[in-house]
């Protein structure tokens, strides 16, 4: 009988102290997990933190140019001298308000259509003021006359430049001379 206690005292230890292992491996098994999600939210969180980051970089750049936008909106239409922007084909993109005012055509007769309207010439640079504005990217104070919607002709000094390096645009000035 005291053999049969002592066998099943052992038996009894012996799974008391693989339970123990277990119960130890189990809490190993769940602080290395607790660990993990920890790990985890701190990547995800800085994730998250640089996400909003960047939407506030975002969104500060938007605001920028938007101001800039307005402001230059404001700085064309504000200028009492012809402003103009035609792209890489010569049609004209933009006018600003003292061009329709001075010439008398409204918006839509003028953006869509070929600068040289303005002109009524077949061209509206000679071929010797294109290359020069080819070569140096700019005209400074040629004379032209313009013609306006009723028909009069308006003689202007206009000064140009060409933007961009691909797309390519012209930014026409010009400055009524007529008086």
């Amino acid at each position: 009988l005291y053999a049969n206690v002592i066998g099943i005292q052992s038996r009894l230890l012996n799974e008391e102290s693989e339970y123990n292992a277990r119960l130890q491996r189990f809490e190993f098994v769940i602080a290395a997990l607790a660990l993990l999600m920890i790990i985890v939210a701190i990547l995800y969180g800085r994730k998250i933190k640089k996400q909003t980051e960047d939407a506030q970089v975002e969104r500060e750049k938007n605001f920028l140019l938007l101001a800039a936008n307005k402001f230059s909106t404001q700085l064309f239409n504000s200028m009492a001298d012809l402003l103009l922007v035609a792209d890489n084909d010569g049609i004209i993109q933009k006018v600003n308000e003292a061009t329709l005012n001075i010439l008398g055509y409204k918006e839509s007769e003028i953006l869509g259509k070929p600068i040289s309207i303005l002109t009524q010439e077949k061209t509206f640079l000679t071929d010797e003021e294109f290359v020069h504005m080819t070569k140096h990217r700019k005209l400074i104070e040629v004379e032209k006359e313009f013609v306006c919607s009723n028909g009069e002709k308006l003689k202007v000094l206009i000064s140009s430049s060409l933007i961009g390096e691909v797309d390519l645009a012209a930014v026409v000035v010009a400055k009524d001379i007529t008086k």
